[in-house]
């Protein structure tokens, strides 16, 4: 079965520093199979016949760098499913701007309260993910950023022209 690994604030200045093929390692270490990471930003495709736990996965990592990170594994279908149901596809026209945020855990979408005077904003919320369209980008979102950490889930986002590049290579 594919996979897709997403690792969250890798490689974003000069904090939590990874060379790809260094997280390859680790991932091959851990029993995943053909490996391929995208840009550098921690996108890992694997097979597997199950995925590494995030608990070893984000060990591995400590003992390999020196650091751990939220890791979040999505089954080839799931992310599929996620890319395919954005609600802004179509309505956006910058894909760095566009944003895919892939929750660790299912949540209720109906018990999160969005903020309101987002406007030119868009953020509409899913059981998966999030999506957003941030005409302005993302340094200058109006979404307060402790919304993120008042989820009941871990997330993690990558704008629609990374999550297309890893359809494609999926």
């Amino acid at each position: 079965m594919k996979y897709v690994l997403l690792l969250r604030g890798i490689n974003v200045g000069h904090a939590k520093r990874i060379a790809m093929a260094q997280l390859r390692s680790i991932c091959e270490e851990l029993g995943c199979r053909n490996v391929r990471t995208v840009l550098q930003s921690g996108n890992v495709i694997f097979t597997a016949a199950a995925p590494p736990s995030r608990r070893r996965l984000q060990e591995a990592l400590l003992a390999t760098v020196g650091f751990s990170a939220d890791v979040l594994t999505v089954p080839e279908a799931q992310f599929r499913a996620i890319a395919d149901d954005d609600p802004l596809l179509g309505r956006t026209t910058d894909p760095a701007r566009h944003i895919v945020t892939f929750f660790q855990s299912r949540i209720d979408p109906r018990t999160i309260e969005i903020p309101q005077a987002l406007e030119p904003e868009l953020l509409e919320l899913s059981s998966d993910a999030a999506y957003q369209w941030l005409p302005d980008g993302v340094l200058q979102t109006k979404l307060p950023r402790d919304f993120w950490a008042s989820l009941p889930t871990a997330v993690t986002a990558r704008n629609r022209r990374t999550v297309d590049k890893l359809l494609t290579l999926l």
